[in-house]
């Protein structure tokens, strides 16, 4: 199921992708055009059945309002809240990968901290190489 749905998606993004000249750019290009092209994509008419899209953006306040209201729009921080939500799902991987009877790595606190910073990007590299880290020293056991 989860195949299907990922070509669908990929389909469907494609397909606006091609309505776009080659310069276009979605990361820094908010012209009204790209803007109007993306509203009318986003449409009930033009969405797949049983399709959710996820866009995320540092910044919405130069997108059209007709083109936010076609997403819920969910405000994340990268500070000790969303940290701690991170965590929980770091200890899940943990536990899933490494095993529910090894201990969670040591300095966990700072996995995926910079500064006043939070990155799941960072803490999943991280335990990533933790990972990898006990499961060679299990082979080597």
């Amino acid at each position: 199921m989860q195949h299907k749905i990922r070509s669908v998606f990929e389909e469907y993004f494609y397909a606006i992708l091609r309505k776009f000249k080659p310069p276009t750019h979605f990361a820094t290009d908010t012209s009204k055009h790209v803007n109007a092209a993306l509203k009318d994509e986003l449409s009930e008419q033009h969405m797949p059945e049983r399709l959710i899209v996820v866009a995320t953006s540092n910044d919405v306040s130069t997108l059209d309002e007709a083109l936010l209201q076609r997403f819920d729009v969910f405000p994340f921080s990268a500070g000790p809240t969303f940290a701690e939500a991170c965590r929980e799902r770091l200890a899940w991987i943990w536990q899933r990968e490494a095993g529910s009877d090894v201990p969670f790595p040591a300095g966990v606190e700072q996995l995926g901290w910079r500064k006043d910073n939070f990155s799941m990007r960072r803490a999943l590299a991280a335990l990533s190489g933790a990972l990898e880290l006990h499961r060679t020293a299990e082979v080597a056991a």
